[in-house]
């Protein structure tokens, strides 16, 4: 298997090293040891789990299509219609927020032709 991440032995980072996203799994563990620079030479190790959140669905919309009819005269600001979509990505602990979770709306209106 293909290591994905690398350590900084100087600073202690851990780092991307290569894609994520032919792999299936979820998470990563590895053990990382320390070293002094004393004689004779101590160490502590520790654990370090790398959980990956992945984007695997697309939002989808509940009903897939909306249409609303309303007055020419319709107040500025009058909320007219609601649209809702959901998204299946797993959201995680409270400690980390799955972006891919999260549904953001974007509306872009083009003009339809009178029959």
């Amino acid at each position: 298997m293909p290591s994905y991440f690398t350590l900084n032995s100087n600073n202690g980072r851990i780092n991307v090293r290569a894609s994520l996203t032919a792999e299936i799994r979820d998470s990563y563990q590895g053990r990382i040891v320390a070293y002094d620079g004393g004689s004779p030479p101590r160490s502590a190790t520790a654990i370090a789990t790398i959980n990956i959140l992945r984007n695997l669905n697309s939002p989808v919309f509940s009903p897939s299509n909306y249409e609303e009819t309303i007055l020419e005269t319709m107040q500025v600001g009058t909320s007219i219609l609601r649209v809702t979509a959901s998204d299946a990505d797993r959201s995680v602990s409270t400690v980390h927020s799955n972006e891919n979770h999260n549904v953001i709306y974007f509306l872009n209106f083009f003009l339809m032709k009178r029959l």
